[in-house]
């Protein structure tokens, strides 16, 4: 009976402690899970930022470009406006001679 006795408190005792370490151990995989998952997180949002920052800047250069191309014609347009003007001056005045 004793025997019976001792056995059934080894049973319990031994079922208790693993109980008590596996809810240990489940915490600590727990904890290191989560902290994984905060790094992966953290470096996922710095990629996006580079990602968005390389983007921006992709954006801005062909801006940039455009404002530029813009310009070029618009000096174009206003020299020939120039050369148009001075082409009327010319006409007008041959005309006036000729009157």
């Amino acid at each position: 009976m004793l025997n019976i006795l001792v056995g059934l408190i080894a049973l319990v005792v031994g079922s208790a402690s693993t109980y008590v370490l596996v809810r240990v151990s489940n915490k600590k995989a727990l904890r290191e899970a989560e902290a994984e998952a905060e790094l992966i997180k953290k470096k996922k949002m710095i990629e996006a930022k580079e990602k968005f920052i390389t983007l921006k800047v992709e954006h801005e250069q062909q801006v940039a470009q455009r404002n530029e191309k813009l310009q070029e014609r618009e000096v174009k347009i206003q020299q020939r406006e120039m050369q148009l003007n001075q082409k009327q001056g010319d006409l007008q005045r041959k005309t006036n001679e000729v009157d």
